[in-house]
This record gives structure tokens, sequence and C-alpha cells, in this order.
């Protein structure tokens, strides 16, 4: 009849044996398990009963006893002492949810209920389990939240004693961190599945996304958008770290923008790995411009911080040609164009000399050699043709060549 096949709906709901299809033609079984399904939602939550209907009865009784066994197992360390039935399929549900998020391989996983005599086919279990798994993955992107902060140290319990959310924020900080340092080296393992350990080795991933992004071009800080937050805030510290080289502003943009607070660390690492980067670009310009090389073509990040180490050496240079004191001595690139000077001249003096005293305590060594070379050259010149009035072809000549020949 109706009421028995409605019941019998009801009581494959609780049983976790529901069968849609079988709901699918039989309109009363469908009805029985969705008033067991109404009842189960608020008794779990331990609100007043809404009907008393046997089959919202049934599934409400239920909801009571799995609301009991997911309340106790809130703290870590609780135990199943006192619960039966549905009391312990619930708490085992919370259990092995948590620890499944929480496990890195769950091929090797110990269930906490493993021999604990737990009905793993009922829908206290599964309900608990099913909402639990959800909960237990929060906790864990909240504790990677907490390290994309920028925070070193997992976060502090939220409460007393301890309970399992608390457990997985702090792994999920850990997890995080170690999936980030991981892809750093290379070294990330595809096999864990742990859903913090994911997304901190995808946070890596996506931190070197937005460098890449912000040296291709570096003029959309704070509107750059790619959809991932710690990519944003990469983008912002890589732009404002090649800004700081190019603008002789060290580590005025060393702190995250107000948009990128929750993204502190991809922020500060990539300022450092960037910065590191373009003082390198920097120092390279200066180099190409003492060895008479050419700047860079381009306005990417690379190129801009590339040119501003060679007009910096080339001003170095100059100040040393008008007998100036170095006017910017903190400045790698700009001494690079000094020392080339200085130790130009000390080639210039030892040539006229014919010796080699200042050999040994220059800073340039390849300028002193270019000045020795630039004196010979310029001699062997006037000596085969002393009217000469012209240059030779000074391309990809050294500045400290070229001005040794002239002297």
């Amino acid at each position: 009849n109706a009421s028995g096949r409605q019941q019998a709906g009801a009581n494959d709901y609780t049983a976790g044996t529901f069968s849609k299809s079988e709901a699918a033609i039989d309109s009363n079984y469908a009805k029985g398990g969705n008033s067991a399904a109404n009842g189960y939602t608020d008794g779990v939550a331990n609100k007043p009963k809404s009907s008393q209907d046997l089959t919202y009865l049934t599934g409400y009784t239920q909801g009571q006893s799995s609301g009991s066994g997911t309340k106790q197992a809130q703290q870590l360390n609780s135990t199943d002492n006192g619960l039966t039935g549905d009391q312990l399929n619930a708490y085992y549900g919370v259990k092995d949810a948590y620890a499944t998020v929480k496990s890195t391989n769950t091929s090797t996983l110990s269930l906490p209920s493993n021999g604990k005599e737990v009905n793993k086919t009922s829908n206290a279990y599964v309900a608990a389990f099913n909402a639990a798994t959800q909960n237990a993955q929060k906790s864990e992107l909240d504790g990677l939240a907490y390290f994309q902060k920028g925070n070193t140290t997992a976060p502090q319990p939220n409460n007393n004693p301890e309970t399992i959310d608390d457990d997985a924020r702090q792994d999920g900080f850990t997890q995080g961190s170690i999936g980030y340092g991981k892809a750093q080296i290379n070294g990330f393992d595809s096999t864990n599945k742990n859903i913090a350990y994911i997304n901190g080795g995808k946070m890596y991933s996506d931190i070197q996304a937005g460098i890449k992004d912000a040296q291709a071009d570096p003029t959309k800080i704070g509107q750059y958008s790619s959809g991932s937050a710690a990519r944003d805030a990469a983008y912002d510290g890589t732009a404002g770290a090649y800004n700081d080289v190019s603008n002789n502003t060290p580590n005025s943009a060393s702190q995250p923008k107000s948009r990128d607070q929750n993204q502190a660390k991809a922020y500060v690492d990539a300022y450092n790995q960037s910065n590191n980067t373009a003082i390198t670009d920097g120092n390279n310009g200066a180099s190409a411009y003492v060895r008479g090389q050419n700047q860079a073509i381009g306005n990417d990040a690379d190129s801009q911080a590339f040119n501003y180490g060679y007009r910096q050496a080339q001003k170095g240079f100059s100040d040393g040609l008008a007998q100036s004191i170095a006017q910017n001595p903190s400045n790698t690139a700009y001494m690079t164009g000094y020392n080339a000077y200085q130790s130009e001249n000390a080639g210039n003096i030892d040539a006229v000399n014919g010796n080699t005293v200042n050999q040994s305590s220059v800073k340039d060594s390849t300028s002193y050699q270019d000045a020795l070379n630039a004196y010979r050259d310029a001699y062997t010149q006037l000596s085969q043709n002393p009217d000469a009035s012209t240059m030779p072809n000074m391309t990809g000549k050294s500045p400290a060549y070229q001005n040794a020949y002239s002297v």
C-alpha cells in the first residue's frame, strides 16, 4: 500500500540504500525518501520537529543521532566512548573525512573507522562524511591562505581544546608550504592529493607566470588581472622590482600593494626574485657599455633595466673623464663606468711611461688593457702616416679604447 511504500523509501534513505531508479517509477517510495531526508536535515541541526509523519520521524531520529556523533567528533583528541548505532556511524564519518582530506596518499591511508564496526553505507556515515569533507577542505585551504599572507609559522588553534578544524588549518599551512617549496625545486609530487599541497604547487606556478607577464610588459601595476590572485600579486611585485632598479629607488616597492595583502608571499617572493634579475640586467648593461656594445632594443622590463645600467655606466665614465669624484658610489652600474675610466687612465699613464706599474691595482683590467692597445695602435698609425687626420673605425671599441686612442 501507499504508506508501506513511503516507509520503505524512508527506511532505505536512512540505510543509505535509497534507489533513484525505483523512486522514478514509484512516487510513494520517492515521497517517503524525501520526507526522511527533510527529517534528517532538521534532526542533525537539532531543529524542532516540523511533522509527526512516521517517514519524517525516521529521518529526524537518525539526524538527531548523527548530530550527537558529529558533535563529539569535533574535538581533535575525542574518543567514541558511549556512542552506538548512527551516533557511531556519524562520528567516524567525520573522523574519516578529515583523515582523508589531510592524507597525502589515500591509497595507503588507514582510516580511523577501521575495526570499529561502523556501517559505512548508512546515511548517517555517508552524510556526515560528505559534510565533513567540505568543512575539512575549507579548513585546509584556510591554512594555505594563512601561508599565502606571508606568515612563516602555522596558525595557532582557535579553540581550547583543539578541534579537528584547528588541526586541518595547521595541516593546510604545512602542506601548502611544502607544495610550494617542492615546486620551487622541481620536486613537486603529483601523487600527493592533499588539496593544500596541490594549491601550494599551483601558487608557485602562478607566481612564475605573473613574473613572466610583468617582464614582458611592466606597465600594468595594480591593473593587471589574470583570474589568479597569486599571479596578480606576482605581477605587481615583479613590475615594482624592475621599477625600483630602473628608477634607482631601492626597496621602494618591496611591500605588497593594498590589493595584494592576502597574497603577500607571492608579492614578496616575486619582488625578491625579480629584483635580483633586474640588478643583474643593469649590471649586464653597464658591462655592455664599457665593452663597447650596444644598448638593448625593446620596452620589456629586462631591456629597460639593461639600458638603465648602460646609461649609469655611461654617466660614471663621463664623470671620471671630467676628473670628478664619483657622484653615485653606491650604484654598481655607475661605478662600473667610473672604474672603467680610472683603469683606462692608469693604462694611459703606464703606456706613456713604458711600464705596467698600475696594472695590478686597477679595478677593470680590460679597460686598462684597452688603453695600452689604443696607445700602441695610435702610435703605429702615426708612425706609418704622420699626416693622418681621420680616426679609424671605432665600431665595437670600448669607451676606454676610444678615449685612450684620441688622447
